[in-house]
């Protein structure tokens, strides 16, 4: 392809065949990886992660498709989530703080259909996560950030286990000290596990029900302790510096 054609110039796409996706996809992903690595992006899977004290900012390339099997759409998102958040990088339950790249770059087409020309799309969204989606990064370097900004994120039904910005904020509240969100967050967590029938005795359900007595004692040195804990898993299976 000639260097000086850039993708958005292109009016004709050519399909690629289904056997030459995966191979496809690959390189597509490599390109934009390499690109984004000398802004400190570690790799991991279809991820790239760059920690920011204790937030991690996500760029994830989901070219997964669907039940029906490998496609040629694919989906790039974008997310703040925290060094404690055991569901998204050890359960994977999905990330959390979790946004479509068009609702950062709301000019920004459906460009999510990989054809021959993908070196170029490739090129292409690098340009718009670096104009656009770095930007986003630079507003939330900690999570006292993320909680002064609060309205930028989607806080509907907050408190239900199923929200994708509920661990963000739970995390980013005990982080601070603060119990705006924790305390209704958790609550909610533990009904949900009664409500379901679930073991009380789990460590999952014990984890929640003491966090929720620490931070109704506003004893937060105990929650630091378990935070660290959570932090020190995390950053392992991510291959992330502690500090």
């Amino acid at each position: 392809m000639e260097n000086n054609i850039q993708w958005e110039d292109l009016t004709i796409y050519q399909p690629l065949k289904k056997e030459d996706l995966k191979q496809s996809y690959k390189h597509f992903t490599d390109i934009i990886f390499h690109n984004l690595s000398h802004f400190d992006f570690n790799r991991y899977g279809r991820m790239l992660v760059k920690r920011s004290n204790e937030l991690l900012h996500v760029i994830h390339l989901d070219t997964r498709g669907s039940w029906m099997g490998m496609s040629d759409r694919f989906n790039v998102e974008i997310a703040i989530t925290t060094i404690y958040d055991e569901d998204s990088f050890i359960h994977n339950r999905g990330l959390a703080g979790v946004k479509k790249i068009e609702q950062i770059i709301p000019e920004l087409r459906n460009f999510y259909r990989i054809t021959q020309e993908y070196e170029l799309l490739a090129d292409f969204l690098t340009r718009k996560i670096i104009e656009f989606i770095l930007p986003y990064f630079d507003k939330y370097r900690s999570s006292a950030q993320v909680l002064i900004n609060s309205d930028d994120f989607d806080l509907h039904q907050i408190i239900a286990i199923h929200q994708s910005n509920s661990n963000l904020f739970l995390f980013c509240d005990l982080y601070n000290h603060h119990d705006e969100y924790a305390l209704a967050i958790l609550k909610e967590r533990m009904e949900h596990y009664i409500l379901l029938g679930a073991d009380q005795t789990s460590p999952i359900f014990i984890e929640l029900q003491t966090l929720f007595e620490l931070v109704k004692q506003k004893n937060w040195s105990a929650v630091e302790e378990i935070l660290i804990k959570k932090q020190t898993i995390v950053l392992k299976k991510l291959r992330l510096k502690s500090s």
